[in-house]
């Protein structure tokens, strides 16, 4: 047992030599695996490409790293044939115990790499959800830049024909400047026991074939007077935008805060695909007029200007905008089939 002991820890065993031959045979396997995984096609794009590396440097370090102990610990010549015995079994200790560590190590870079990926792809990820929020509110803000120039029209005249209305939506490029928006147009407020006298007046005014569609009996309507491009929205000249339940809750916020107001998911009338769409509406007062609460907006309102919005139209380049790294749904309400209004997924 004492020669055992003597021969194990001998000093003619040197130790420095034996970690410098190890170091050097880490770097040397260390490249041969580089250029294997580089052949292979593979190169660091993560977790697993991390963890083969260091799989295959630690299984292929370990024999070679046995047979360097084994000839280190042979240089002691022995007196007995135990002594050698003994130190072959060192050499099996020392490199199990040198894999067992690069195991560990490996496992513990891997799961250090792990959460380094989904720290990345989770801010990445938050990163293009900000992107698609501000491009979804940056859409939706364009059109209004459009009612209210229309609004400066109407401010600046005493009265608004339909050529002077025309001519404002002619001189402006809607899809190009509001790409999504339908058409830009104005309805009238008319008292119901007013409306043949409003009808009579409108068909006299180069509109022969003007006509009125509503339902209910509410006291008071909101007719599409103008809406232009006349062509491609034919089909809402002359609708009642307060006959309709979404569209008259979004008719009453507008006079109850004075602001344009987006209506709910509704589905337009002119439009052809009967997708998901919405409307903006402005009020308008009449001119000398400066309400400053819910009563007198009420007083003096004339009618709304709006805008017919398609909501795949409008909403089209948001994936664009995020090179279809991300798929999104958009919703009006709850997340459910029944009020979606929008979605990057192809359909299945």
């Amino acid at each position: 047992t004492s020669l055992s002991i003597k021969t194990l820890v001998n000093p003619k065993l040197n130790l420095i030599r034996l970690g410098l031959e190890t170091l050097v045979i880490v770097a040397a396997i260390d490249l041969v695996v580089v250029g294997v995984l580089a052949l292979m096609g593979t190169g660091a794009r993560g977790e697993p490409d991390t963890l083969l590396r260091a799989s295959l440097l630690v299984l292929l370090i370990g024999p070679l790293f046995l047979w360097r102990c084994v000839a280190a610990t042979r240089r002691v010549s022995p007196a007995q044939g135990r002594v050698e015995g003994m130190g072959v079994r060192a050499a099996l200790l020392i490199t199990a115990s040198v894999m067992a560590v690069g195991l560990a190590l490996t496992l513990a870079a891997a799961h250090g790499q792990q959460q380094r990926i989904e720290l990345d792809a989770r801010a990445k990820f938050d990163r293009q959800v900000k992107l698609v929020e501000g491009e979804i509110q940056r859409r939706f803000r364009q059109p209004v830049y459009g009612l209210k120039g229309a609004r400066g029209v109407y401010a600046a005249s005493q009265s608004v024909g339909r050529s002077s209305f025309r001519g404002y939506v002619e001189s402006r490029n809607l899809a190009v400047e509001f790409p999504g928006v339908r058409g830009l147009g104005f309805a009238q407020r008319v008292k119901r026991e007013d409306l043949e006298r409003f009808i009579a007046a409108e068909r006299l005014d180069s509109a022969p074939d003007f006509a009125v569609r509503t339902s209910g009996n509410a006291p008071d309507l909101y007719v599409i007077k103008f809406i232009e491009p006349l062509a491609r929205n034919r089909a809402a000249w002359g609708y009642d935008l307060g006959s309709e339940a979404t569209r008259r809750q979004a008719i009453e916020a507008a006079i109850n805060s004075g602001e344009v107001t987006l209506s709910g998911r509704i589905t337009l009338v002119q439009d052809e695909t009967r997708g998901p769409g919405f409307v903006y509406m402005l009020p308008v007062y009449r001119n000398g007029t400066d309400p400053n609460n819910f009563k007198q907006r009420e007083a003096a309102l004339h009618g709304f200007l709006f805008s017919s919005i398609v909501a795949d139209q409008i909403l089209a380049g948001t994936v664009q905008a995020i090179d279809g790294q991300l798929d999104f749904s958009l919703f009006d309400g709850d997340a459910v089939p029944a009020n979606l209004v929008f979605t990057s997924r192809a359909p299945a």
